[in-house]
């Protein structure tokens, strides 16, 4: 039995822990065999042909759709190989490339608790008032440059945010110790 821990193993594999494909950054223009190299040092081969992408270590092709620029050109995207969808990215898990709601894979920011993602709200309004980090420290002289209404705004949305956060993690810390 565990007491006081447990071991969670449903969580998510996140967007940022694959393997990703994106149209962007591949050169469309040369047609023949091209070789990506993965931090992880394995290799992605593939060839372009004129209206797909022929993934050759994966044995998976997947077709490409343009849709035109407005001041002339042409933009490309994968259409998914599963759903059929438009996408710029293709993500791979278990051998496969398929866009991120194939694969259910979430952000990694759309896993932080509110406390947390209130906490990064109030961070980056200091940021944007040149203030510290510390949010134990008041936020005491306006930026130059900056107006006084800017300034007089940012510092009331900074401290209802920097309540809140501390109102969430306050009421999470009584969840905690309710269950226990």
């Amino acid at each position: 039995m565990y007491r006081g821990k447990y071991i969670r193993h449903n969580i998510k594999t996140r967007i940022e822990q694959v393997h990703a494909l994106d149209i962007r950054k591949i050169n469309l223009s040369q047609e023949g065999v091209t070789i990506i190299i993965r931090p992880d040092g394995s290799q992605v081969t593939y060839r372009i042909r004129n209206d797909s992408v022929h993934l050759e270590s994966h044995q998976q092709v997947i077709k490409l759709e343009t849709t035109p620029c407005h001041y002339g050109g042409k933009r490309y995207w994968f259409l998914c190989p599963h759903c059929s969808k438009r996408v710029a990215v293709l993500y791979e898990r278990n051998k496969l490339y398929r866009c991120r709601h194939c694969h259910n894979l979430p952000y990694t920011s759309q896993r932080v608790q509110q406390d947390e993602r209130l906490r990064i709200k109030t961070r980056k309004i200091r940021d944007r008032l040149e203030a510290s980090h510390n949010l134990a420290k008041p936020v005491m002289f306006k930026p130059k440059g900056m107006h006084w209404n800017t300034f007089d705004r940012l510092k009331m949305t900074e401290k209802y945010a920097n309540y809140r956060s501390l109102a969430a993690a306050v009421n999470a810390l009584h969840i905690n110790i309710d269950k226990s």
